[in-house]
């Protein structure tokens, strides 16, 4: 390929092409391969910065933006728990745990004791319940 002979060599496979062990590979005295070789690292490195920084910008407006990562947890007053035990306690009880249908339909049963949870918080409840009451009974 350094000798410009790439045509020759088109199609070929690695066991079709000759190769003498006696030939001796030219390099020049200047830094050219070097250069190139340098550039190539700060390309790799100056593309793992910028992946590193959008994955960064990426993570902070999902921080910001929604439910996601921002918002804070808080702890589960007795209305609320009432609230969920009154609609899904058959799951609970039936170690199942509730899908979205099910958990809409009791938002939408107690608006005023649920207003400031979602269906995934409702299903994560129920969900950390269940487990609660298998390790009560294993134990």
């Amino acid at each position: 390929m350094e000798k410009g002979r790439l045509s020759d060599l088109q199609g070929k496979g690695l066991d079709d092409i000759e190769i003498n062990p006696e030939d001796e590979v030219s390099t020049s005295d200047d830094e050219t391969g070097e250069e190139s070789i340098a550039d190539i690292h700060q390309n790799i490195d100056s593309q793992k910065n910028t992946t590193l920084h959008l994955a960064s910008n990426k993570a902070s407006s999902k921080c910001s933006n929604g439910k996601q990562a921002g918002k804070m947890r808080s702890k589960w007053t007795g209305e609320e728990v009432k609230a969920v035990e009154r609609h899904l306690f058959d799951f609970i009880t039936s170690c199942r745990v509730p899908g979205k249908k099910d958990c809409d339909s009791c938002l939408k049963a107690e608006p005023v004791a649920l207003k400031d949870r979602d269906w995934v918080a409702v299903k994560y409840y129920t969900h950390n319940r269940i487990i609660a009451l298998k390790r009560k009974i294993n134990s």
